[in-house]
């Protein structure tokens, strides 16, 4: 790889535009140089202002830095921290976020750079006329990509110059345990970076899906190249590996899918027999003559206390939380997302702690295809019959405390009926 032996500068635009920051507000920067505070937040670099303009001028290598509208403590700096969301590109446009807990932001190579922050629009841009450095005879490596974690001897992956990326083919993605973002999870994942050697080697010049977002097999996931985290990959399998540094993403594709799937699922959640119960085995999704297709009918679902909805999501083993969590858990893409009969949703691994999904009380049947990583949701014959019997219990009202109301009136109540719970307006 060739090298340049050039210092850096880094000259810093930052527009200021939003009517809700006063036309001089001030904007720091501190990183790993003296310039920048030797990563100081109590004594950062200040942007100078000039028409509405903030600049600053750097003279040394440092191309991984932070800015923020707040410094003093870490914790002062971090309030304020301004974070991509995305790769930084020469020339491309990023969204910006106030993010306490961003990482570094890192410019993809050595150069002189303009760095331009609009806060209106939220928005980070990168251009130097530095050219990007000769990478072709440096490999990119990876590592846990077959369960191997050593950042001193990792997976190389090569340049290609028929692709303009970085390829290899066949590369083995096995399920594991895992920890990202304070939550453990179970699944498919690796590291990838651009030198090896030690962890705080290979993670400093490492790079991770943006927003931790998992790489559906067959379409371009976007990068990061600030730091170096997990990839979550949607599956297990073998796959071809192409890695595109100038548009910051990486495909999986082609290869051979060798899914190992769970001999069964177990539905846990409000169940009338088992609320949120991981021993329960009432419950068993058997699998289908369809691979990685699992079902079962007529199951009940009674909300907890005061709630008007029923929670629900899937293990693959039953026992204690801790044998549970060590196996893989699906669930919904989102935290509580509503499903309704009749109606399919995406299933995801949840790690450790899936997103449950929600709904209303009833006794349904459920269809799991972890092969297309879908959910349908069905009205169990049982279900309806029992709306009669529903719409003849007593009905018990409680206020939103969860306290029960004898004579409910001039407010907002929820009631149960049987096994239905509804807000009502008395």
């Amino acid at each position: 790889m060739k090298k340049l032996l050039r210092n850096i500068m880094l000259v810093a635009t930052a527009i200021l535009m939003a009517s809700n920051i006063s036309a001089q507000a001030a904007l720091y920067a501190v990183g790993g140089s003296a310039a920048l505070g030797n990563w100081d937040p109590t004594n950062p670099a200040e942007f100078t202002y000039s028409n509405g303009v903030y600049t600053l001028e750097l003279d040394e290598a440092s191309s991984s830095f932070k800015i923020s509208t707040s410094k003093g403590s870490w914790d002062q700096f971090n309030a304020g921290n301004l974070t991509p969301g995305a790769a930084i590109t020469n020339g491309g446009t990023v969204k910006l976020s106030v993010n306490k807990d961003g990482g570094d932001i890192m410019l993809p190579w050595v150069g002189v750079w303009t760095i331009t922050v609009d806060l209106n629009a939220m928005t980070f841009k990168a251009v130097t006329e530095t050219p990007e450095p000769d990478l072709t005879e440096t490999p990119l490596y990876m590592t846990g990509n077959d369960g191997s974690w050593n950042p001193g001897n990792p997976l190389e992956i090569p340049y290609d110059a028929t692709k303009s990326a970085y390829y290899r083919a066949n590369v083995v993605f096995t399920n594991q345990n895992y920890e990202m973002g304070g939550n453990n999870h179970y699944g498919a994942t690796c590291k990838i970076s651009r030198t090896k050697g030690s962890w705080d080697q290979f993670n400093a010049k490492g790079m991770c899906s943006s927003d931790d977002k998992t790489i559906m097999i067959g379409t371009p996931g976007s990068l990061y190249l600030q730091y170096c985290g997990n990839i979550p990959i949607e599956r297990d399998g073998t796959f071809d590996v192409t890695i595109d540094l100038a548009k910051a993403t990486i495909l999986l594709e082609g290869g051979s899918t060798s899914v190992s799937y769970p001999d069964a699922l177990f539905l846990c959640g409000n169940l009338v027999d088992a609320n949120w119960d991981p021993s329960f085995d009432g419950a068993i999704l058997d699998p289908t003559d369809d691979e990685g297709v699992y079902s079962i009918s007529d199951i009940e679902l009674i909300p907890e206390g005061t709630n008007t909805h029923c929670y629900f999501s899937f293990n693959t083993t039953t026992g204690s939380w801790d044998d549970v969590n060590k196996a893989a858990r699906y669930g919904a893409t989102s935290k509580d997302e509503a499903i309704s009969a009749g109606q399919t949703a995406t299933v995801t691994n949840g790690g450790s702690n899936p997103n449950a999904w929600m709904i209303l009380p009833g006794i349904y049947n459920f269809t799991v295809n972890l092969k297309e990583m879908t959910l349908l949701v069905e009205t169990s014959s049982l279900g309806i019959e029992n709306i009669d019997a529903n719409n003849n219990a007593p009905a018990v009202y409680y206020n939103l405390q969860g306290i029960k109301v004898a004579n409910p009136e001039n407010g907002v109540y929820i009631m149960k009926q049987g096994n239905k719970a509804t807000k009502v307006i008395k």
